[in-house]
Formats: structure tokens, C-alpha cells, sequence
């Protein structure tokens, strides 16, 4: 049984546990899309080193591939950012929520502790002397007041817990990649380019 430890931390714990491999897939991801820009470069160099004739090519060096690559970087810098932050604070969701696992099983213990400690109260009045409270009666009330402090210690680390998480969560949440969208103005490119006629300067 748990009292803190519930969903969605449980959740939190079983789903979290393998941020290493996210913090690949986001390295593998950032690297892709670097390798994209990277190409988009190396492409509008081979063009533009043809001179091609046909209308259209000083719109596709000067324009949509600059363009395309400007935005492949923006992506690759923007993805890789708001990613990195999801899966760190991914790993510090998991660490909190492992935390609570372990307080809020040091909590039910407690209580199964104090509830015992309750259930075999001594007698309160002394064999010895008559209207005074014995000596195991005080020493059960003084180890009765420390385990229901430590149970109240307890409960407030994991509420704490809680509201950790619950704040790590709702910032993942809160994330987002800028929305602007990549656009390419071809209107300048012919549409009724052959491109099996393309021809270099210099031959026939």
C-alpha cells in the first residue's frame, strides 16, 4: 500500500527510468538534421559550380537552398535544445519520483510502526506509588511522540516530493518548438524546365 507514492509518480517512475536512451535519440536526431543543412550547402555549391543556363537556378542556389539550410540549421538548434531540456528535466522527474518511491515506503513503515507502538500501550499508573504515572507509560508517550513526528517529518518530504514533481512535469509540458513553418518561394522557377536538357557553359 502507498499514500504518496500513486500515480502519476508511479508512472513517472516506470516510464522514466531509461532517459539515457532519450538522450541518444536526441544527439541521433540533432545530427540528422545537421547532416540535412549540411547537404542542402553541398548541393547549392555543385549547382551553382555548373553555371547552369536553364532559368531557375539562381532562384534554387540563391534562394531555396540557402533557405532550406538556414532553416534545417534553426530546426536542428531548436530540436535539439528543446529536447535536451525535456529529456534532462525527463531525468530529474524520474530522480524525484524515485525519492518518493523510497520516503513514501520509509512513511507506511512509520505508520505500521506508530500504529503497533499505539495497540500495546503500557499501564499508565505505577505499582509503586498510587495516581502516578509509570516509568514504561512515559518512556511508550515519549517513543509515541517521536515516531508521529517522524511520521509528520515524513509526510511533508513527501508532499514536497509531490509538488517537485508535479512542477518538473508541467514544465516539460510547457515546451514548444518555434511554430514557424519552412517556406520556399519558387515562384521563379520555371515550371516547364526540362530538366533532361540542362546543359553546362561549354558543352554542347
Amino acid at each position: 500500500m502507498a499514500t504518496f507514492f500513486v500515480d502519476p509518480y508511479v508512472r513517472y517512475y516506470n516510464n522514466l527510468s531509461n532517459t539515457g536512451v532519450m538522450a541518444s535519440s536526441v544527439s541521433s536526431i540533432s545530427d540528422r538534421l545537421t547532416t540535412l543543412s549540411n547537404g542542402a550547402n553541398s548541393l547549392r555549391s555543385s549547382i551553382g559550380s555548373l553555371n547552369w543556363k536553364e532559368k531557375g537556378q539562381v532562384s534554387l542556389c540563391n534562394s531555396i537552398l540557402p533557405t532550406l539550410s538556414s532553416n534545417l540549421s534553426s530546426l536542428s538548434s531548436d530540436v535539439s535544445s528543446v529536447l535536451g531540456q525535456a529529456v534532462s528535466m525527463a531525468g530529474n522527474l524520474y530522480s524525484i519520483s524515485a525519492s518518493l518511491k523510497v520516503n513514501d515506503e520509509k512513511y507506511e513503515k512509520v505508520k505500521e510502526e506508530l500504529a503497533t507502538l499505539k495497540a500495546n500501550e503500557p499501564p499508565f499508573y505505577s505499582d509503586f506509588e498510587e495516581g502516578v504515572e509509570s516509568s514504561s507509560h512515559i518512556a511508550w508517550r515519549n517513543a509515541v511522540a517521536l515516531k508521529e513526528e517522524e511520521l509528520k517529518n515524513l509526510e511533508i518530504i513527501c508532499r514536497n516530493l509531490q509538488k517537485s514533481a508535479d512542477s518538473v512535469a508541467n514544465s516539460i509540458n510547457s515546451l514548444t518548438v518555434s511554430e514557424d513553418i519552412i517556406t520556399i518561394d519558387a515562384s521563379s522557377v520555371s515550371s516547364s524546365v526540362d530538366t533532361s536538357s540542362l546543359t553546362v557553359d561549354g558543352e554542347n
